[in-house]
């Protein structure tokens, strides 16, 4: 949605002038990762899922499909937190690279089923959830820190993942059962979808990885801010 873009824009330019250029660039480190992290710990699943059931019965995959983002998110965040030195970090970086997984799919599976406007509010509303906490913050002069703007970052990227109860209590209550190795099965024919999804996201954001490795955060903040 262009307005959850311009929420975007809106709310980075402000957070560069409120931060220190130390935890804008970590908030902007982690504000790059989730996409990835969580597109990772999907493995390309929701295309797969896509093209499986374009033409036939959904069946029910949910149980399987948070289990295996959970662990892949595990391993993944803790991964991404050591590497760069922000393991304080593991358990927001974990919940939002979870849920964001969760959102991924969502999306997909909502516009399989021709409910494209909810879909969007899926992929981008956080977006718009992330604009209003923060200018809730700024508007009664809270102190905006590191640690403040990533937890309101997960907490707004949790709330559209709400709708996967929605997904299996209602669409999912009299279909079918996937069994394990018809999922693990899906699972892997979405692989292809997964290194080119994984590639194009490291290529457009390349510089927002490797700056932090080399230079540390604080001129990852500074560049951000420019």
């Amino acid at each position: 949605m262009s307005f959850s873009m311009l929420c975007s824009f809106f709310i980075t330019v402000l957070l560069a002038q409120q931060m220190d250029y130390e935890s804008f660039g970590l908030f902007t480190l982690v504000k790059t990762a989730f996409p990835l992290l969580s597109t990772i710990a999907l493995m390309g699943f929701d295309k797969a899922y896509i093209r499986e059931f374009a033409n036939q019965k959904i069946k029910n995959i949910s149980y399987y499909l948070f289990l295996f983002i959970l662990i892949l998110s595990l391993l993944i965040s803790l991964v991404f937190t050591y590497l760069y030195g922000i393991t304080q970090y593991y358990p927001i970086i974990l919940v939002g690279t979870v849920f964001g997984a969760i959102n991924f799919f969502l999306t997909s599976y909502f516009r399989l089923v021709n409910r494209y406007t909810l879909a969007q509010f899926i992929l981008s509303g956080h977006k718009i959830i992330f604009f209003i906490f923060i200018s809730f913050c700024l508007y009664y002069d809270y102190f905006i820190t590191d640690i403040l703007s990533i937890l309101f970052l997960c907490i707004s990227i949790f709330f559209p993942s709400i709708f996967y109860i929605i997904y299996h209590s209602n669409t999912f209550r009299n279909s079918e059962s996937f069994t394990f190795i018809d999922f693990l099965n899906l699972y892997k024919s979405g692989f292809s979808f997964f290194i080119l999804n994984c590639l194009n996201q490291i290529i457009l954001t390349i510089d927002k990885w490797t700056i932090p490795l080399i230079f540390g955060n604080q001129i990852l903040g500074i560049y951000s801010a420019l």
